[in-house]
């Protein structure tokens, strides 16, 4: 849970950052403080922040439209260096910053943890997380514009979540908030294609309605009797 709502957090501030929308990145340092020292999932902030550094260097680069300045790029280098350098106090020591990946790439945790192990479609836990990725590639196909941090983010995250159901988590954090954009991006698509038309409600259509809900009412009370 710590780990899950540090990394939203990152993911929050990285974002309006990107957007210029927010300069509460400057307190990441701060919080990266306390999360190396609780948790080692601490190595996803980084993940998320350099993704965000390297989308927008290259977009610097390339001379993107709404490309972010160089001041700002370059302070949010600082912050992610900021970062990695606070890590550094830990009653761990240096070793605090291969902790993370010796214990994700430790074969007794993955053969005998079972929140290590990699998803089973077959169980219907998964089957949510099984219609997630088909939403998620339905709504590419229809996205008039995919934004590459978001994109990358998602790749990382599938990943993480198809090595171990104990990133599920994390892949919704980043998979909920792309879905919901190509969503809108694909109503919006549908809409420029069909003239809008307020339907009308005929007496027929209301009496159907209301039949269909008695119907489910019915049921309902039918099946919580004892």
């Amino acid at each position: 849970m710590i780990t899950f709502a540090l990394t939203a957090l990152t993911y929050l501030w990285v974002k309006r950052f990107c957007e210029g929308r927010s300069r509460a990145l400057y307190l990441l340092p701060a919080v990266m403080l306390l999360w190396v020292n609780l948790h080692a999932g601490f190595v996803l902030g980084y993940a998320i922040l350099g993704i965000a550094l390297l989308v927008e260097g290259a977009r610097l680069l390339l001379r993107r439209p709404g490309v972010m300045s160089l001041p700002r790029l370059r302070a949010m280098a600082a912050i992610l260096a900021a970062s990695v350098a606070v890590a550094i106090v830990n009653p761990n020591g240096w070793d605090i910053y291969l902790y993370p990946f010796q214990t994700g790439g430790s074969p007794e945790q993955q053969r005998l943890i079972v929140e290590w192990f990699s998803p089973n479609f077959q169980m219907s836990q998964i089957w949510a997380f099984e219609a997630m990725i088909f939403l998620i590639i339905g709504g590419l196909a229809l996205a008039r514009r995919i934004e590459p941090r978001q994109f990358l983010l998602l790749l990382v995250g599938l990943g993480l979540a198809l090595h171990s159901v104990r990133n599920l988590s994390l892949f919704m954090l980043v998979a909920v908030p792309a879905l919901a954009d190509y969503a809108q991006q694909a109503g919006e698509r549908i809409s420029l294609r069909r003239p809008r038309r307020v339907p009308k409600t005929t007496p027929v259509t209301f009496a159907l309605n209301v039949v269909m809900i008695v119907l489910v009412l019915a049921i309902v009370a039918a099946a919580s009797a004892p």
